[in-house]
C-alpha cells in the first residue's frame, strides 16, 4: 500500500507544476480549457454539498478572473505616478527669462489643456506665456524668476498629478 501511494503523490505534484505553468505561461482561454478537462468537478460537489457542473464552473472561474483584474485595476487607479529617475535627480536651475518644455502624459483634448495650464500657472504663479497642447502632449511657460529645477518639478507633480496626468520629461533653455 505505501508504494501505491507515492505514484499519486507524484502525480499530484505533476499536475500541480502543470497547473502552475499554465498559469504564468499562457492565457485565460487555454487555462480554462484545461480547468473544463482536467479538474475533478466531484471534488467540489462533495466538499460543498452543492452540484455544479461544468458550465456553472468555467462562469465561476471567469468570474474570479473578473475580480482579479478588477482589484488590480482599482489599485493602480490611487497608485501615485513617479517621474522617472533622470528627472527626480536634476540639480540644475534654470534661468529668469527660460522656456520651460513639460511632457504631460494623458492630456486627449481641448479640456485638457486648460486644465494642465491652469495646474501650471497654480504651481508657477510667476509664469509667462503658458500654452499646451494635448496633440504633441506638451506644455510650454517662461519663467520670470531663477528656479532650481527639482523644486519646479515637485511643484509641478503637486498640482499636476492629482488630476490625473503624468509629467514625463522637463526641458528648458
Amino acid at each position: 500500500m505505501g508504494d501505491s501511494d507515492k505514484p499519486v503523490k507524484r502525480q499530484e505534484i505533476l499536475t500541480k507544476r502543470v497547473m502552475w505553468n499554465i498559469l504564468v505561461r499562457t492565457n485565460p482561454y487555454t487555462l480554462m480549457g484545461y480547468m473544463t478537462r482536467n479538474f475533478r468537478w466531484e471534488q467540489i460537489m462533495e466538499i460543498t454539498g452543492i452540484p455544479f457542473n461544468r458550465t456553472d464552473m468555467v462562469v465561476l472561474f471567469i468570474l474570479a478572473i473578473l475580480f482579479i483584474f478588477g482589484i488590480r485595476v482599482v489599485v493602480s487607479f490611487f497608485k501615485r505616478p513617479e517621474a522617472p529617475e533622470e528627472l527626480r535627480e536634476e540639480n540644475g536651475i534654470y534661468e529668469a527669462g527660460s522656456r520651460v518644455t513639460v511632457t504631460i502624459d494623458g492630456m486627449m483634448c481641448g479640456m485638457c489643456e486648460i486644465h494642465v495650464k491652469d495646474a501650471v500657472r497654480k504651481a508657477q504663479p510667476d509664469a509667462k506665456d503658458v500654452t499646451a497642447s494635448h496633440e504633441s502632449g506638451k506644455v510650454r511657460f517662461t519663467l520670470t524668476k531663477e528656479e532650481k529645477i527639482s523644486d519646479l518639478l515637485s511643484a509641478l507633480h503637486e498640482t499636476i498629478d492629482p488630476q490625473g496626468y503624468r509629467i514625463i520629461d522637463m526641458t528648458g533653455k
